[in-house]
């Protein structure tokens, strides 16, 4: 009896902590859903021209060719943006080696404008947000930058996914060995970025589950 007992609260323990670390990560994802859409929207978006900054600048320009640039609108429209929800969010990017990041764009310069490329948008506006910090320390979550999506040798155009696992299991060993954070949640204030359909993404996450 005393040992159906003690296999019983065993198994209740391991019950309640998968349930603690199931709705953990679920409410993570839910967050960095929301926080990768508003990074990837602002990072393509232009500033409405209805705007009072935006009839200031067309209103000394006549002719078409001397309208202001894209560039220039979408840093004003960058400086001008409210975080609202994420106010005092700090994250931290990782400077991983090139081969989990560059080197794919390299490759191929699909994989910066390919429908499933959102990656390289969310890593690109992050650099420049200012949510991002540089003292790992006193972040709040920590951006893996690993192109998974950037693998375009296969012939129907989409994404090869045969690398995911094998690169995704390399940027968290590089992680482990070289910084202490990965180890300190077993990556659970980690965020890496799969923007293919959601079959694809099983066989990514795949590894982490």
């Amino acid at each position: 009896m005393q040992l159906n007992n003690i296999n019983n609260n065993r198994g209740g323990n391991k019950r309640n902590i998968f349930i603690f670390f199931f709705f953990r990560n679920y409410y993570t994802w839910i967050l960095w859903f929301f926080l990768s859409l508003y990074f990837f929207t602002s990072y393509f978006s232009v500033e409405d021209q209805s705007s009072p900054s935006s009839i200031r600048l067309l209103s000394n320009h006549k002719t078409s060719s001397s309208f202001p640039s894209r560039a220039l609108i979408e840093s004003s429209a960058t400086k001008t943006t409210s975080f609202g929800l994420f106010s005092g969010m700090k994250i931290y990017v990782y400077d991983l080696p090139a081969s989990f990041n560059d080197d794919w764009v390299t490759a191929s310069d699909r994989c910066a404008t390919h429908l499933f490329a959102a990656v390289v948008a969310i890593h690109r506006a992050l650099l420049s947000s200012d949510v991002r910090t540089l003292d790992p320390e006193e972040a709040d979550f920590f951006f893996v930058p690993v192109y998974v999506s950037c693998n375009f040798s296969t012939s129907n155009g989409f994404p090869s996914l045969s690398h995911a696992r094998s690169l995704l299991s390399s940027a968290v060993d590089f992680l482990s060995d070289h910084y202490p954070f990965w180890d300190r949640t077993q990556g659970s204030d980690h965020v890496f970025v799969a923007s293919q359909l959601a079959p694809a993404n099983d066989v990514v996450f795949g590894y982490f589950f």
